[in-house]
């Protein structure tokens, strides 16, 4: 056998068994979100419902409805909304990131509570805005930073959209890294606070593994 056509059987090996771990790869990140819980015991201190939007490399975009009166997570890809209240993504609590209610009784600041400490936790206040007096404060968990706030639209509750990230140690995701771009995996989900209560509602995961992926969170009615 000739060495151009050994290095040619070669370079079509490495391209099936590049498309085969693609597709193994593709098929694993379906079957992760396809797992996920979809219903949660529904609290009536919270209701309305609530609309995280994914971006990632793999899917686009895609919308999920969080119903918080039913107790149901659902893919809504049409659902049409108009996006009224602010802040809906944030890029990090790096410093300290404002959010006034509707009402403009109070608003929710986010700070990273540990300084300059990077891997510090998120921690999150909520103050009057007439007084300054803080009658809230929340502090992620570990791990999990904030990428998202939303207020209810009756200014009682607090949307906290959370993403923790790990980095894609598969075949492809090593290659990537290999060559000075790692391939960033984000999992997202959401949890509920009661602004005059003490009140707490944690979400399932709405999103797990996302390539490269980016959220917003936005509360409708």
């Amino acid at each position: 056998m000739s060495r151009s056509r050994v290095m040619r059987l070669g370079f079509l090996s490495l391209l099936l068994i590049c498309f085969l771990v693609w597709l193994f790869h593709s098929i694993y990140l379906s079957n992760s979100t396809m797992s996920l819980e979809k219903t949660f015991k529904a609290d009536h201190s919270f209701s309305g419902r609530i609309v995280v939007t994914v971006s990632d490399a793999k899917t686009g975009n895609d919308q999920i409805l969080i119903d918080l009166d039913h107790g149901e997570v659902s893919d809504s890809p049409n659902l049409q909304f108009e996006s009224t209240l602010k802040a809906g993504h944030i890029d990090t609590c790096w410093g300290i990131v404002e959010v006034k209610s509707p009402s403009l009784d109070f608003v929710v600041t986010c700070s990273n509570g540990g300084g300059t400490n990077w891997s510090a936790r998120n921690l999150l206040s909520v103050l009057k805005s007439r007084s300054n007096e803080q009658i809230q404060q929340w502090t992620i968990e570990q791990n999990w930073k904030v990428c998202g706030l939303v207020w209810s639209t009756d200014s009682r509750s607090v949307g906290v959209l959370l993403e923790k990230e790990r980095t894609d140690f598969g075949l492809m995701g090593l290659v990537s890294a290999a060559s000075g771009h790692p391939i960033p995996l984000e999992t997202f989900k959401v949890v509920v606070y009661a602004v005059e209560s003490d009140r707490k509602l944690r979400l399932p995961v709405i999103r797990k593994d996302s390539p490269s992926g980016w959220a917003s969170i936005n509360w409708i009615q």
